[in-house]
């Protein structure tokens, strides 16, 4: 099944009453079930033309599939042997995407004939004991697989699906650093309390972006000059979470680069502090500049919604 989500517009400023904008990545993650004395979960990551075998048997993973298995009574004890081309633990949704890829195998194996929500259910409950608490945003974005504006409003997610085709094509560069997503979370908590006048201006600026963004986002087609616009408004994004001392020095590399091969515009993709950057580009280009980051020993890929 895909998996994965990168966010466009709306890191961290979802959090405080703004719109964001995610899209797809459509990542593969397939679950091998077996019943087993052991529990264990063995990831296989596919990774170009090698597989790396990654054996998990940490507490919040194992906890994780312990809180699914109790939520459906499955009382069995059983092993998985997950194969997956998504990055894991970078920011693009892989606890998620592991937490429903679970739940839609087991609802499978035991034909347990869940609904959707029950899915969802399920599927939160793993993600609380991975991230300590979740307002579902990166489940919601595994299952529907679609570009959408989100928002929240009393606790609750409102989810606006772009249903069109978009032709959009990005890469996305690893930043050779994984964040802790939920210091860094707290972090900028800290900051709109203690610097709540500055913060204040970077939400009003970036308001501006995101309701320019779903203008453009609207239309039915993208020009060169629309491609520019975005491009632009990610720049500017870009720029608000720097001020947040939220960038490093192999991001600002990655960004510089982009800059100068003709990218319509780039910025980090997730809590930042490492994880990985998203750049807007023409489908010709993206061969040629995923090659120069490659030479300087930057994983890539290629991601068109």
């Amino acid at each position: 099944m895909n998996q994965g989500k990168a966010i466009l517009f709306g890191e961290h400023f979802i959090l405080y009453n703004c719109k964001a904008l995610t899209i797809p990545l459509k990542k593969e993650i397939t679950i091998k079930i077996n019943e087993s004395k052991e529990k264990k979960i063995t990831i296989n990551f596919k990774k170009k033309d090698k597989i790396d075998k990654i054996i998990i048997n940490n507490d919040l993973s194992l906890k994780a599939l312990e809180q699914i298995l109790k939520k459906l009574k499955i009382s069995e004890k059983l092993s998985l042997e997950i194969s997956t081309n998504l990055p894991i633990n970078a920011g693009l949704g892989s606890s998620a995407g592991f937490s429903v890829a679970l739940t839609k195998s087991l609802n499978k194996k035991y034909s347990l004939n869940l609904t959707e929500q029950q899915i969802i259910s399920a599927s939160m409950e793993a993600e609380k004991i991975i991230h300590g608490s979740t307002l579902g945003i990166d489940i919601f974005a595994t299952l529907l697989q679609k570009p959408f504006f989100l928002s929240i409003k009393n606790q609750k997610l409102k989810i606006e699906k772009i249903e069109k085709k978009l032709n959009l094509n990005f890469i996305l560069i690893f930043a050779q650093e994984k964040p802790n997503t939920k210091q860094v979370v707290d972090e900028i908590k800290q900051y709109s309390i203690h610097y709540k006048e500055s913060f204040q201006i970077i939400l009003k600026k970036y308001k501006s972006i995101i309701k320019n963004a779903e203008d453009l986002f609207k239309q039915n087609y993208f020009t060169t000059e629309k491609l520019k616009m975005i491009g632009k408004l990610m720049n500017q994004n870009h720029e608000l979470l720097r001020s947040l001392n939220l960038s490093t020095p192999n991001i600002e590399e990655i960004i510089s680069i982009a800059m100068q091969n003709n990218a319509y515009g780039a910025k980090l993709t997730g809590a930042g502090k490492g994880g990985f950057v998203i750049i807007l580009v023409d489908k010709k280009d993206q061969i040629r500049l995923s090659k120069l980051y490659e030479i300087k020993g930057y994983e890539t890929m290629h991601i068109q919604i």
